[in-house]
Parts: C-alpha cells; structure tokens; sequence
C-alpha cells in the first residue's frame, strides 16, 4: 500500500535492512519539513518468526519503504528482539541491547510486573528522615515478580525511613528487602524488632543473565487486630524505597 507521510521534525529510529540498523543524523538543529510518498504493510521477521512491531504504549507501528529502504521505530526494533532501548539526550544517542550506563533503563514504579501483588502505593518525592529527597518512591510493602529475559544488569535504589514517619518503630517482624534473582538471593536487609532511627541505605543488586526478578518488601507496619481490621492485617509502615532503577 502506498502512502502520502508528513514527516516533520522527525529521527527515523533504524534502517531494518536484513537487521542491520543505522541512526539517523544526530545534527539536530539541521531538521526540516518535508512530504514523502512510502509504503506500508510490510511484515517484519526475527529469525524468520513473523514479529509484531509496537511502540512503548503498546500500539502497533508499521514499517514503511521509501526509495528502497524499510524503516522501522527503534523501540519496535527493541521490543521484537526483546532488548531494551535507551535514549541519552544528553548525547543524542540510541542504545539497543546492553549499555553500561549512569542513566537508568527503567524506574521499578514504571516497570510492568509478571505476578504479584495488583497496586501499591506510591509517590513522586519524598523525604527520608535525615531530610533527604527521594523520587520514585514506592511506599507500601508488596511482592512482585517481573520478567528480565537477561535484558539487565543491575538494580538499584535507597532504602529509607519516611521523614514524616520518623518517630515510628519498625517491626522487625514485619520488615525486611529481598531480591531473587531466578530464585536465588541477590539481596537481603531484615530489621530487628521494633527498630528505631533507621539511616538511608543503598540497595544495589547484580542481575546479570538474571531471567526473572522477584521482589519482596516488607515495610515495618504494625498488626492491628480491632472491629475495623482483622487480626492479619497490617497498617501502613514508615519504610519506603526510592529510585529503584533497573540499568542495562
């Protein structure tokens, strides 16, 4: 099928040409407007499985052919080889596959899980006790598991008490990080009953050819046993994590 596209201030992602992509110009400044006639309905293979292209909100993309090129969107290219993308604007640069970065592929608040508890709470900022800021703050104990595929290297984040929170006690029954990288851990922190005065600490977990990530957290809540809550269950507790990122 042949189509009319207005491309305006636009980077194609990659060149698909039997899978050998190249970018586009970084000379950013140097864009301008113009009308191409391309066509679309292409089917894409990987290793001769027919894929289907999507782009990060889950849409579906097309290829397009224009004077002989097919064109793909980069994280179509990502999500059809089940590697992650990443974008450093700083350098105007795309990364497919592992990049050993400071920036981070993803925050753990943003990441879809495979299993696991359905919401948690959570918050943009917040301040540990030594008054802190923190962002990506994930305030609620939960146990997720999420598919890594071998995409990540690393996982990193702070453990923190909540600044409003800080003349609470942690129940050390009910407190504690573990990190499972395909069933084994890679990271513990249990708390001693009824801690106090807990300082920031840095999580930091290596996931290399980790395939499935599982995650429990535990966040110091007190059992409440009254008419308006069962005996099992839990308040709130002062514990959060913060900036837990997954690296490539």
């Amino acid at each position: 099928m042949k189509r009319n596209y207005r491309i305006r201030d636009m980077v194609f992602g990659a060149v698909l040409a039997s899978l050998i992509f190249s970018l586009a110009s970084p000379a950013m400044a140097a864009l301008t407007s113009m009308s191409i006639e391309a066509f679309t309905g292409i089917k894409v293979y990987v290793n001769d499985q027919l894929v289907d292209p999507r782009d990060a909100n889950g849409d579906p993309v097309e290829a397009l052919v224009y004077n002989g090129t097919t064109y793909l969107p980069i994280r179509a290219i990502g999500n059809a080889l089940g590697l992650p993308v990443q974008y450093d604007g700083a350098t105007q640069s795309a990364y497919i596959g592992k990049h050993n970065s400071e920036t981070p592929a993803i925050y753990l608040d943003e990441f879809d899980y495979f299993s696991g508890d359905e919401s948690i709470k959570t918050a943009a900022v917040q301040d540990d006790n030594l008054k802190e800021s923190h962002s990506h703050c994930i305030t609620d104990d939960f146990e997720r598991t999420y598919k890594l595929n071998g995409q990540y290297s690393r996982l990193t984040g702070n453990l923190y008490q909540e600044y409003d929170r800080r003349s609470e006690k942690i129940y050390g029954e009910n407190a504690a990080l573990r990190i499972y990288g395909d069933g084994k851990l890679l990271y513990s922190r249990e708390f001693k009953e009824d801690t106090t005065g807990f300082e920031p600490e840095t999580v930091d977990a290596d996931l290399t050819g980790v395939l499935e990530l599982k995650i429990e957290f535990l966040d110091g809540g007190e059992k409440k046993g009254s008419a308006f809550f069962s005996s099992d269950r839990w308040y709130y507790g002062p514990l959060a994590l913060g900036e837990m990122a997954l690296y490539t």
